[in-house]
């Protein structure tokens, strides 16, 4: 979350804050098309060679990308002193005092536990199949080719009010079940 609030603060700044949920979107499908490839040579690694065999790669990529994380600047940052006990009672109260925060924060709280719960049966599901463990990768990518178009079109997907956000919590509901 950390990386959408720097965009969203900086397009604030720039005063072009109608293009956060494109660029957001655009964002997300590079993660899932990047998420994607690593699953699938992830999956050919761990059959040819070792099930920590992608992890150790992984680690290696994560530990060079570091470095990256010092480039990145907030324009026009100005730092306030806040303590942690001024963080939690502004999030209390927004939580009590904004019905749209708590729908926004509902809605996807129970996205993720949906995609979670979609990546912890995928695996056990394939193994039910018969399926070799080095199609996991590439299949798994197959299925982030939708969230991949959701993502590019998050602007025509995502409802515009709290009872949109609820209804589209509905939909995903019946989905998933």
């Amino acid at each position: 979350g950390s990386d959408s609030a720097l965009m969203y603060d900086n397009l604030r700044k720039l005063k072009r804050e109608c293009d956060y949920r494109k660029l957001e979107g655009i964002s997300w499908s590079m993660r899932n098309l990047g998420f994607g490839a690593a699953s699938a040579v992830g999956s050919l690694l761990a059959a040819s060679y070792s099930l920590a065999l992608p992890f150790l790669v992984s680690a290696g990529f994560i530990l060079a990308s570091l470095p990256f994380v010092f480039l990145l600047q907030e324009a026009g940052r100005q730092e306030r002193k806040k303590t942690a006990v001024d963080v939690i009672k502004s999030a209390w109260q927004l939580s009590f005092n904004n019905r749209a925060f708590v729908y926004v924060v509902a809605f996807f709280s129970l996205t993720f536990i949906y995609v979670r719960l979609g990546f912890w049966g995928f695996q056990p599901t394939l193994q039910e199949l018969g399926i070799d463990v080095s199609w996991f990768g590439p299949l798994f990518s197959l299925l982030l080719v939708v969230s991949l178009i959701a993502a590019v079109k998050v602007d025509l997907i995502v409802p515009k009010s709290p009872r949109g956000i609820v209804l589209m919590l509905l939909i995903l509901m019946a989905a998933f079940a």
